[in-house]
């Protein structure tokens, strides 16, 4: 049984797990290509995505969209060959420094001792990741600053930056025909309030989309958005 949620004509999810920092990944299904919205947290994730891609028989992977570049979203990149890879200018920055850092078992235990606050992420690292001798970073091959559009077949995407305290780099993709926006971790439905931009939020909410799908949890709607803007509000 394929783990892949339809949501509507175009658009699937491979559905995030909080047990392994596995956010959601979104599938975005043209005519004879896919487009993929983050591309996993390990090389594991992201060959079980394109295994179940392939078995539901749709199209190659043509275009893979960053959100933003922590290791959770991007580390699944080398996975899938020859695509493009789209992302903000700061997001392409940070991955290149990723990109110099001699990833292994042996690196991320010594991170752990020398900084202790981190060893929650690099455990959770250390449990994605299998196989870290042909592990590989994929710089994105298109970036952007302000704001750049997708036409395809039937699919249309609206690609913008919304930066935020998570992750300056944070971009959101809005699917214009369907009017679904893939948030990544711009926005939780229950973040610690100290972490949630009421700038960003009330954003999301002006745009007033069908699906909203955040990075860690089920997708929402505009109703559930709008009550965690009035509780943040009544907490300030």
């Amino acid at each position: 049984m394929s783990n892949l949620i339809k949501l509507n004509e175009n658009i699937w999810l491979f559905p995030f797990n909080p047990e392994n920092v596995q956010p959601n990944i979104g599938v975005i299904i043209d005519d004879d290509q896919t487009i993929l919205i983050d591309c996993g947290n390990s090389p594991q994730q992201a060959s079980i995505i394109k295994l179940e891609l392939e078995l539901m028989k749709a199209p190659p992977v043509k275009y893979i969209i960053l959100t933003h570049h922590h290791w959770d979203h991007t580390f699944g990149s080398c996975v899938f060959k020859g695509c493009e890879i789209i992302a903000h200018e700061l997001t392409y920055d940070y991955l290149k420094q990723m990109k110099k850092i001699n990833w292994s078992k042996e690196y991320l235990l010594n991170e752990i001792k020398r900084d202790p606050s981190m060893k929650l992420s690099h455990e959770a690292k250390l449990a994605a990741v299998k196989d870290w001798e042909s592990f590989n970073i994929s710089l994105p091959t298109r970036t952007f600053n302000g704001s750049i559009n997708l036409k395809l077949k039937n699919v249309s995407l609206e690609l913008s930056h919304i930066g935020g305290n998570h992750a300056e780099d944070s971009i959101l993709i809005k699917e214009l025909n369907s009017n679904v926006i893939f948030a990544g971790d711009c926005f939780y439905p229950k973040p610690l309030e100290d972490k949630v931009s009421l700038n960003i939020l009330k954003s999301l909410y002006s745009q007033s989309a069908e699906i909203y799908i955040h990075g860690h949890g089920k997708p929402a709607d505009i109703s559930l958005l709008e009550a965690f803007i009035r509780q943040i509000e009544k907490n300030k």
